[in-house]
């Protein structure tokens, strides 16, 4: 499905569109990273149940190496029974990072107790001053900072994907911000609480300014 990656942490997003007359068990999305000599495995999204109307599969996968190829497939668990569906509209595209042309954020407040802590860094008296994206420290132990700017108000979502380029977190999601510079807090867990194994993380942050993607490494 992709040939050749851009670089590691570069997201894809992949989708399809399934339905079934006949058969009602689920269906996912399964993604490979393959480069010379590694093969990562299968990374599956969330299943739906078939039915004969249209479902869309989606899954968000952050690459590790450049050169890559990325093999996509849609699978099914039929319980041991014979499956058919119908597949359409399906795509890959790379969800770009970008750099603000003016970047500068905001405040927040974290969506639960296991959540981000989020708040306004200091700005000084003399106004907000540019802040590009970056985790402190880094490699993480206990906890970090991600630290980023927006240059107007708006929604911000911060997601955390694994080694594996799965989703593990949402430290933010669609929280509204004003004008400045921002931290969230890594603690080194998934939405479940669950600690994270050491390895290659990628942050994606989603705001007013576009998307921003970066990387960071958690060491136990």
């Amino acid at each position: 499905m992709v040939a050749s990656t851009a670089g590691p942490g570069t997201v894809y997003q992949f989708s399809a569109c399934v339905r079934s007359d006949s058969s009602r068990g689920q269906c996912f999305l399964r993604v490979r990273e393959r480069n010379i000599g590694t093969d990562r495995g299968w990374v599956e999204s969330s299943p739906v149940q078939l039915a004969p109307w249209w479902q869309k599969l989606e899954l968000d996968y952050a690459s590790h190496e450049a050169g890559s190829s990325l093999n996509l497939q849609i699978a099914g668990d039929p319980d041991g029974k014979a499956q058919s569906m119908c597949v359409d509209a399906v795509e890959v595209h790379v969800v770009p990072p970008s750099t603000p042309s003016n970047p500068a954020t905001d405040p927040g407040a974290g969506r639960g107790a296991r959540m981000a802590q989020f708040g306004a860094a200091g700005a000084g008296a003399g106004g907000i001053g540019p802040l590009q994206a970056r985790v402190l420290p880094d490699p993480v132990r206990t906890l970090a900072r991600l630290m980023f700017s927006t240059s107007r108000p708006g929604l911000v979502s911060v997601r955390i994907f694994d080694p594996g380029g799965r989703l593990v977190r949402r430290l933010l999601d669609g929280i509204p911000v004003e004008t400045g510079n921002h931290v969230a807090t890594i603690d080194g867990r998934s939405d479940d609480g669950t600690p994270l194994t050491e390895g290659v993380y990628y942050y994606q942050i989603r705001s007013i300014d576009g998307l921003e993607v970066g990387r960071f490494v958690i060491l136990r």
